[in-house]
């Protein structure tokens, strides 16, 4: 059981929106609730970035000023080809979930809710300047129904419009920066392989960096991403890595003259990174260095860590680290960068059979706003003829930064 639901979270980790498959209801949408009263959008809630700002794997999710955007999934077993996402938002002042829909007594189960996404549509979220943007592939089999592009709404979810149309031959694929007014995001294009027509390749041999501008939606393909990523924002520039022969390179790439300047430095032996301001930060077996920007410099920061991280996230001065093997043993640790002394975070999500640390989505001022656990249900899948584990709710709450780190479970449950 516990390998089916492990794999289940993993899949959340990396595609675009969370898997929730409760029933749909008129509940809680910003109509009848305080966030409402709040005036979401009116206020300058939105986020208004200063510099640029990196937006990570396009995981549909997106940490706002005073809440968070998320899309909950709906995914029959039996009926696939009814999947449907919906457009959600935690508000932090009341700790609360709503739909992102106006409307009274709507079942937010088609186009008349203005939370209602086509499951393909769910994929990266932003918000900028009291407005909410969303990057969608999904497509309709006529071409004109559902069409992919960058879409821009209100706050609330209300006068959604297409900003962009995708070029025929181009998908979102990965991350995005936004900031002074523009979308750079790593789209892929497709490549003619034979005479039934165009295919889209499955790595990174056919992506660009694509500028959209957020006021008039004017695009253009500015930088030739070939076998590179996108890794962070420095000042102003993009941070980009290429790996190759078993090294990672850095570069830099002005978005105000489109020019490119190679970091002096590299890391070897390693996939393992955290990009923070100017310093990358990288595991290599149980040690923890960092490489300046600015410099190419290398400095060791920790020797003695726990085990060798599979994933490393900066926050708060801290580098949050995680680690996993095929046994399902996890481990949650931090490392502080001032002085390299380690502490392992004891703090694990509900609902499982199985330990799996706490993930953080988003920070709000002292506290973070964490994944702490699913609720876990049943169902019989007709095709396959067995009972199926499913994950039908996330549970998320906010917790101090300085308990997350003392490794104390305070939470402040958020609410459906």
């Amino acid at each position: 059981m516990y390998k089916r639901i492990f794999s289940i979270i993993i899949m959340i980790c990396f595609m675009m929106g969370s898997t929730a498959c409760s029933n749909i209801s008129n509940k809680d949408s910003l109509n009848d609730t305080p966030a409402n009263k709040l005036g979401i959008g009116s206020d300058g809630s939105g986020d208004a970035i200063d510099g640029l700002k990196h937006v990570n794997q396009q995981q549909g999710r997106f940490g706002a000023a005073d809440g968070f955007y998320f899309y909950k999934s709906y995914h029959p077993a039996n009926e696939m080809d009814q999947s449907y996402d919906n457009l959600m938002y935690i508000d932090y002042t009341t700790a609360k979930i709503v739909y992102l829909c106006n409307k009274s007594n709507c079942l937010h189960n088609d186009f008349d809710c203005t939370s209602y996404i086509p499951t393909e549509g769910a994929q990266g979220l932003f918000t900028y300047n009291d407005k909410l943007y969303r990057l969608s592939n999904a497509y309709s089999l006529d071409g004109k129904t559902v069409v992919p592009g960058l879409f821009v709404s209100d706050l609330d979810g209300s006068n959604s419009k297409m900003l962009y149309q995708l070029d025929s031959g181009m998908r979102w694929l990965r991350d995005f920066v936004i900031g002074e007014g523009v979308l750079y995001a790593d789209v892929m294009v497709m490549e003619q392989l034979d005479s039934s027509g165009l295919s889209f390749g499955g790595d990174d041999s056919n992506s660009r960096i694509l500028s959209v501008n957020l006021r008039n939606g004017k695009a253009e393909i500015i930088h030739d991403l070939t076998d590179q990523k996108i890794a962070g924002v420095f000042d102003s520039y993009i941070v980009i890595s290429e790996l190759k022969n078993g090294e990672i390179t850095f570069s830099l790439f002005d978005t105000a003259s489109n020019n490119t300047t190679t970091v002096a430095g590299k890391i070897e032996g390693t996939t393992v990174y955290a990009h923070s301001g100017q310093k990358i930060y990288y595991a290599l077996s149980n040690t923890l260095s960092c490489l300046d920007l600015k410099t190419g410099d290398t400095t060791q920061i920790a020797s003695d860590l726990p085990t060798s991280p599979d994933q490393i996230e900066i926050y708060d001065g801290f580098a949050v680290c995680e680690y996993s093997n095929n046994s399902g043993t996890q481990m949650h640790f931090a490392v502080d960068l001032s002085n390299g002394n380690t502490r392992v975070i004891n703090l694990f999500k509900s609902g499982l059979d199985f330990k799996a640390p706490i993930e953080i989505e988003a920070e709000w001022g002292d506290y973070f706003l964490a994944l702490t656990g699913y609720k876990i249900d049943s169902e019989y899948v007709d095709w396959v003829g067995v009972w199926q584990d499913y994950i039908s709710e996330e549970h998320f709450s906010l917790i101090k930064k300085d308990d997350f780190f003392k490794g104390e479970a305070q939470y402040r449950s958020i609410e459906y």
